[in-house]
């Protein structure tokens, strides 16, 4: 999984482009209404939608920046606290700390 899925939204790909071209063909041949609606779509976007768009693109990067030392700590947290236990796994597999008293 990608970091940053949400920043992963696109479908501007050729792949994308051939899944519509083939949903159409595939609605012409069974149902108009399905077709006409997917031949809309597939005008493109409207200037409204491409400028929304556009800020939450920018709105994205703008909360990445400001989330981005939270993120930052939180990795090294986890860093460490997995090395610090990985160390004492080592040293109770070599028998260098007393194990743990049974209650």
């Amino acid at each position: 999984m990608p970091d940053r899925p949400d920043l992963e939204q696109e479908d501007s790909s050729e792949h994308y482009e051939a899944l519509h071209a083939f949903a159409e063909y595939l609605a012409e041949q069974t149902d108009l209404a399905a077709a006409a609606l997917i031949r809309d779509l597939t005008k493109g976007e409207s200037t409204w939608l491409k400028a929304k768009a556009e800020l939450g693109q920018i709105m994205l990067r703008i909360g990445a920046s400001l989330t981005k030392d939270r993120d930052q700590f939180r990795k090294r947290r986890v860093r460490v606290t997995t090395q610090v236990a990985m160390k004492q796994c080592r040293h109770l597999n070599r028998g260098e700390l007393s194990r743990i008293p049974e209650n």
